[in-house]
C-alpha cells in the first residue's frame, strides 16, 4: 500500500484551510458552493495519491457528486440533484432534522446534569455560535430556537426524522446513555458538557449551516 507523502499531506491541508476560510467568509451561496467543490476536489486528488484508491478508482463516489453540483451551478438541470420523486408539504428528512435534533439532544445532556433548560439552551446556543453553526439563512442560533426544538421533539410535533435521531442518539456513544440514566446530578456536568460539546462541534464539522430558520 502506498500512501500519500508528508509533503502532499501538507499541500492538501494548507488547501483545506484555505477553502475553509473562504467558505466561512462567504455572503452567498456561490462562493459557498465554490469553495466546497474545491474543497472536496482536493480531497479526491489527496486521495488518489493512495495507489490501492486510485487503482479501483474509488473515488468515483465523490467524483459523481463533484460534477453534479458544478454542473448545476453553471445553470445545468442536472439530474442527479433532483427529488426522486415530488412530495406534497415542506420535504421531511433534512439535515436540519438532523440539527434539529443534535442540538436538543446536547441540550438534553446538560438538564441530566441539572442544569436549568433555558441556560442548557443558553449554553448550546453558545457553543453553536461559537462553532460557527448557523441556520440555514445563515443567522446565529439563539436560545428559544434550541428550546423549542426540544420541546417539539419531547411533544412528538417534531418531524418523524428529528424525534428518530433525538432517540437513537442516545445509542451512538456509551456515555451518552450513562449520562441520560438515572437522576439528574450536577457530579454529571463536566462529562455532559464535553459530550454536548462534541456534537455542536461534530455539526460544525458536517452541518455548518443547515439548522431550521428562525420562524416568524
Amino acid at each position: 500500500m502506498t500512501q500519500p507523502s508528508e509533503e502532499h499531506y501538507r499541500g492538501f491541508l494548507a488547501a483545506l484551510r484555505k477553502n475553509a476560510k473562504v467558505f466561512n467568509a462567504a455572503n452567498d451561496i456561490a462562493t459557498r458552493r465554490s469553495a466546497g467543490l474545491a474543497a472536496l476536489e482536493g480531497a479526491i486528488i489527496y486521495l488518489q495519491g493512495d495507489v490501492e484508491i486510485a487503482d479501483a478508482f474509488l473515488t468515483r463516489p465523490l467524483a459523481f457528486i463533484v460534477a453534479a453540483v458544478h454542473d448545476s451551478g453553471q445553470g445545468a438541470n442536472v439530474a442527479a440533484l433532483k427529488p426522486a420523486q415530488g412530495v406534497p408539504g415542506r420535504p421531511t428528512g433534512m439535515v436540519r432534522e438532523f440539527v434539529q435534533a443534535t442540538l436538543a439532544f446536547a441540550c438534553e445532556l446538560l438538564i441530566a446534569s441539572k442544569m436549568g433548560p433555558d441556560d442548557a439552551a443558553a449554553w448550546v446556543a453558545a457553543e453553536a455560535r461559537k462553532f460557527v453553526v448557523v441556520s440555514e439563512d445563515g443567522n446565529p442560533i439563539v436560545a428559544n430556537q434550541v428550546t423549542g426544538w426540544r420541546k417539539e421533539i419531547k411533544q412528538g410535533r417534531a418531524p418523524i426524522e428529528a424525534r428518530d435521531m433525538f432517540k437513537g442518539l442516545r445509542r451512538v456513544r456509551p456515555e451518552h446513555d450513562e449520562m441520560l440514566k438515572g437522576q439528574r446530578s450536577e457530579a454529571k456536568r463536566k462529562m455532559c458538557e464535553a459530550l454536548a460539546r462534541a456534537a455542536v462541534k461534530g455539526l460544525a464539522a458536517g452541518a455548518p449551516r443547515s439548522a431550521p430558520n428562525r420562524r416568524g
